[in-house]
């Protein structure tokens, strides 16, 4: 079996991409390429095809696992290592990306041939990431890009602008790593996580979550700069480490909500962070965040479990005019003048929007509503003449559900009157049934013996 004669030290982060530059370098290809076409290696885009995997791992030696864990993505960006994965929109791949102080220390400490010394730090690849973890300051993107023969060989790039890196290093900025900068570092590098909302999500989605989060504190343009976005991320971070803090961001969104001139049932209240969440609706690992964000609206907002916010659900806390009209199918006047006779409100004209009722209240008047009756069922459950069934309407014996319009075509509260007419069948006295049913069987032998005799 063919092995190649010289193989370079595979560093701890280092991108499977890098260590095929290195790897060509120190077996004597000018290039990547070339190395490529020597040993026939598939072509693709990222050099990640397994075909091209499993012919490394035949050239070196180097288990095929092991390789793996060092490829930066999948073909497909998913796959069982997804979560830990860069997508291939999140990669940095038209030029060279590095930390040059990781480059220069790299030159002065590796045992390979010095050609070959640097290695390429999976973080560098990640366009949200921004910032060297291990000195403190920004990675330097190269101008100079790759052309379809070059890309992915950091190495030949290298070797090839050695001034650029000179320049680089000399003029490298400081950027103290915060808690978001960690966070992800520590996830390509495999370790542990402690971020509840964001530790079961993929790579490039609890990423992105943190850029949404904080552009609702931070407001970044629609042209930001790769700084501006990394701050809006790490205070996107902090918000989603501590959901208090979220909340408390979430809060004056609420009354923006309420006092929007132009009206509608839709509930676009937290603009791109809910658009994407209701994108994330049914990923398991995205439910802790959406239920919290979704209750706390809803604890503050008249939205039901079927409005379909953030994926619906939920239980309903509030209401306005307007959605209980529209829940119920009741007029809104109707519901203001109801909730008015107990006090809950005020009988005043009012658009509905932005007046909010709890929801308990308004199950309430509706269930009266509903029980409502005309005259006529007065008459008939007690058994009287109309008029009288109006003097017990009269009297307050019977009452609608609404005192404040006590006209005669007012409909009735079944409720009272069925209440009206236990008290009064309560105090009539007992008698025995069956004497009941003789009486009235022989009332009916009697007439049936007057009609006999009159035929």
């Amino acid at each position: 079996m063919v092995r190649l004669a010289h193989l370079p030290s595979l560093g701890q982060t280092e991108a499977f991409q890098s260590f095929l530059s290195r790897l060509a370098a120190v077996n004597g290809a000018t290039s990547l390429a070339d190395f490529r076409r020597h040993f026939a290696l598939k072509s693709h885009k990222s050099f990640a095809c397994e075909e091209t995997v499993s012919e490394i791992s035949r050239l070196t030696g180097i288990s095929r696992s092991i390789l793996d864990d060092h490829q930066l993505l999948n073909v497909s960006g998913h796959g069982e290592l997804w979560h830990s994965k860069l997508q291939w929109s999140n990669l940095h791949t038209m030029s060279a990306r590095y930390c040059p102080l990781c480059v220069q220390g790299d030159y002065v400490s590796g045992s390979d041939p010095r050609d070959a010394r640097p290695w390429g730090r999976g973080g560098w690849y990640g366009l949200n990431n921004f910032v060297c973890i291990e000195h403190s300051v920004e990675l330097f993107t190269s101008p100079i890009q790759y052309s379809s023969t070059s890309k992915w060989d950091f190495t030949r790039h290298l070797r090839e602008n050695q001034r650029e890196l000179d320049t680089a290093t000399w003029n490298a900025t400081r950027n103290i790593p915060q808690p978001y900068d960690l966070y992800f570092d520590g996830r390509l590098k495999g370790k542990e996580q402690e971020v509840p909302l964001l530790d079961k999500l993929p790579y490039h989605i609890a990423y992105r979550l943190c850029e949404l989060a904080g552009n609702l504190k931070l407001t970044s343009p629609a042209d930001a700069s790769l700084a501006d976005l990394h701050e809006a991320r790490r205070e996107g971070f902090n918000m989603l480490a501590n959901p208090h803090e979220l909340l408390q961001c979430l809060d004056p969104l609420h009354e923006h909500h309420l006092a929007r001139a132009k009206m509608s049932i839709l509930y676009r209240v937290y603009g791109p962070f809910q658009k994407y969440l209701t994108q994330l609706a049914d990923m398991p690992g995205a439910r802790p965040l959406i239920d919290l964000v979704r209750e706390h609206a809803m604890n503050a907002l008249p939205i039901g479990p079927n409005d379909d916010f953030i994926g619906g659900g939920g239980i309903r806390k509030w209401h306005t005019m307007s959605t209980a009209q529209r829940e119920y199918g009741i007029d809104r006047r109707t519901i203001r003048e109801m909730l008015a006779e107990r006090g809950v409100t005020n009988a005043a004209p009012a658009t509905g929007r932005n007046i909010l009722i709890e929801a308990t209240h308004v199950e309430e008047v509706v269930i009266d509503f509903m029980s409502r009756s005309h005259i006529q069922y007065v008459r008939k459950t007690f058994g009287v003449r109309e008029s009288t069934a109006r003097r017990l309407v009269s009297a307050g014996l019977v009452e609608p559900p609404n005192g404040r319009r006590p006209e005669i075509n007012t409909k009735i509260s079944r409720k009272t009157m069925h209440g009206t007419l236990r008290k009064v069948i309560s105090g009539l006295p007992e008698s025995d049934e069956s004497d009941v049913v003789a009486e009235v069987e022989g009332r009916r032998s009697r007439r049936a013996g007057r009609r006999h005799k009159t035929e």
